[in-house]
């Protein structure tokens, strides 16, 4: 007995089979960065003595290869958070709203990073506070090292492009 495919059917086969090419391609493309890491990219955040503030500080990171050329490019906001008396931490968070990427802004009157977009905010750890982002900001602190005064953040390499 032949069955006929009605057009929902079809419809609804055709978008599964573009979900699992689009899923496809993403995991691949993330297993080709995670693969290649012998060419770590460098970006220059600023120097220490700059940053150890209590507000953020906005910053445009170039990540660097080994010849200096740039390869990526990212907007962070960079502040030193005291732990205690005597210690403390880097806080090293995407400045792009993880809800539709739009840039976020500071409120320092809110203590509060907020979208101008869709109304996002964040606090000044990343933690969504309001909503429509469901995501939390990217904290990038366990890649960053400080050199010579400066303080730096190491990522791996992008793919390179198939030739």
């Amino acid at each position: 007995m032949e069955t006929k495919q009605n057009r929902r059917e079809f419809l609804g086969t055709v978008a599964t089979v573009g979900a699992v090419i689009g899923v496809a391609s993403v995991l691949r493309t993330e297993a080709a960065w995670a693969a290649d890491t012998s060419d770590d990219v460098v970006a220059e955040l600023g120097k220490v003595k700059d940053l150890n503030q209590k507000v953020p500080t906005y910053v445009k990171a170039d990540f660097k290869d080994k010849d200096g050329n740039v390869v990526l490019s990212d907007k962070l906001y960079v502040r030193w958070e005291k732990t205690n008396d005597t210690t403390g931490q880097w806080v090293i968070l995407s400045a792009i709203c993880t809800h539709l990427k739009c840039k976020i802004i500071l409120n320092e009157d809110k203590s509060a990073f907020e979208c101008p977009c869709h109304h996002s905010e964040f606090s000044l750890d990343g933690k969504v506070t309001k909503k429509p982002a469901k995501k939390d900001l990217p904290n990038y602190a366990d890649q960053a090292f400080e050199e010579d005064g400066k303080l730096k953040l190491r990522r791996a390499a992008p793919p390179k492009p198939a030739t």
